[in-house]
């Protein structure tokens, strides 16, 4: 039920909020008086199309936003389930808030129970939530497929049609997976084949972690400057530590001199001190250029292959999977699943089977209550159109909801509303076969 609507800058209509109790209540105005502006913002809120042209003039956007109650209509509560769009805590809910935006320049936006949605989940929630008719309107008739949603309108458990449509997605899915593999096992060798060459180059690459990445990034960079490290950790181990001309030796030679002659100690009290403190420090100082050097060295010495040809084939499946080693890994993981499934697809189609055949059971069942529900209905539903037409003075009209259950055990039997194909039949006068109503129907 419509509790509310709001209307702002739409076409005549400034700002308005209209409140609808419960009963049969009627809009009136003379022409032009912006009736036609309602029902086209109603339109909005339930997915027709939005045009420019209804923004009232001066204005950068038109806004509509309606509640709607929503307690009592389980479809429309099992789809806002489905769309991730319920109230926070709660479980079922009993208002329904939508609201829609159309903007002069870009696009137009949609809200449902404040959250940013679609036109497309609008529509869906529109043919749940209001009937709309006007002028033309009857021209639905002469469409015999609108006939099987006629009928559930009058159903009186709706939950049987949503539990129908619940278990025809659900084993659809399987079917469509079982379907899959038995249609991958058919090409198996073939694709197993090219899984295979593709995993190989990636068990060339060895590269797990970007750790890894930066230590063969390293290694690289010391190939590239061995020689000069090498040159230089040579030069200076000759030039501080040689025994007969390095700096440390002819340091060590200068103390000990000092050390030995009491008269140069008391001319140079504190160089010999001195002296051993630089010594010291060309000691250091060449131990830690040799051992930088052997540190360094260490990439030379592990087994790193072909650095370049590893770091070209990351950077190739980088642009083709990802820009990091993990999401190129991932993708490693990905295929060698994909080639697991496919060595073990009898065992995957087997289990898909198993749950096809419970998937195709809950739907069987389904099926049949809902075929069983419009058939208790059928007879209801004719009694109450031949009441109308009696009404309209056409007591000799008779009306039939011819209703043909197919094979519950042929699979293609079963579509979106089950398994029935319904079909509205009237004969206008006495003694005449009733036939299609999408046939004779006229203006």
């Amino acid at each position: 039920m419509l509790k509310e609507l709001y209307i702002k800058n739409v076409a005549v209509i400034a700002e308005q909020r209209l409140n609808f109790e419960n009963g049969f209540q009627v809009l009136t105005g003379e022409t032009g008086a912006g009736k036609s502006v309602l029902m086209a913002a109603l339109g909005l809120l339930l997915g027709q199309k939005a045009s420019q042209d209804l923004i009232r003039e001066g204005s950068e956007q038109a806004v509509v936003e309606a509640v709607f109650l929503i307690e009592h209509l389980p479809a429309v509560q099992e789809l806002l389930r489905k769309e991730g769009l319920l109230l926070e805590g709660e479980a079922n809910a009993s208002e329904l808030i939508i609201k829609r935006q159309v903007a002069l320049v870009g696009a137009g936006r949609v809200f449902i129970n404040h959250q940013r949605s679609t036109v497309a989940v609008l529509q869906k929630l529109g043919r749940l939530l209001v009937d709309m008719t006007a002028q033309n309107d009857q021209w639905q008739l002469k469409d015999a497929q609108n006939d099987i949603k006629v009928l559930d309108d009058f159903l009186p458990h709706q939950n049987l049609l949503t539990r129908y449509q619940n278990a025809y997605t659900q084993w659809k899915q399987i079917h469509a997976e079982y379907l899959r593999l038995q249609d991958l096992k058919e090409h198996q060798e073939e694709r197993a084949e090219w899984l295979r060459f593709k995993l190989k180059e990636f068990n060339k690459l060895d590269i797990e972690s970007a750790e890894q990445e930066e230590e063969l990034r390293q290694a690289k960079n010391w190939q590239k400057s061995r020689e000069s490290i090498v040159k230089f950790s040579s030069l200076a181990d000759q030039a501080l530590l040689n025994e007969e001309a390095g700096a440390a030796s002819q340091l060590r030679l200068v103390e000990e001199r000092l050390l030995r002659n009491d008269s140069l100690q008391n001319l140079f009290p504190q160089v010999a001190e001195r002296l051993a403190d630089l010594r010291i420090q060309v000691e250091d100082i060449a131990f830690e250029i040799s051992k930088t050097a052997r540190d360094e060295d260490i990439y030379d010495n592990k087994d790193h292959g072909d650095i370049d040809a590893r770091l070209f084939l990351l950077q190739t499946l980088k642009r083709k999977h990802g820009p990091s080693v993990e999401e190129v890994w991932q993708k490693k993981n990905d295929l060698e699943e994909e080639l697991r499934v496919l060595l073990d697809a009898d065992v995957e189609i087997e289990r898909l089977q198993k749950e096809e055949q419970a998937a195709f059971q809950e739907l069987r069942d389904a099926a049949q209550n809902l075929s069983s529900s419009r058939l208790a209905l059928k007879e209801k539903l004719e009694k109450q159109v031949q009441s109308e037409l009696a009404a309209l003075q056409m007591k000799g009209a008779r009306f039939v909801v011819q209703i043909d259950p197919r094979d519950l055990k042929d699979t293609s039997s079963y579509e979106e509303r089950g398994i029935d194909k319904v079909q509205f039949l009237i004969s206008a006068n006495p003694g005449m076969t009733p036939r299609p109503l999408a046939r004779i129907a006229s203006g």
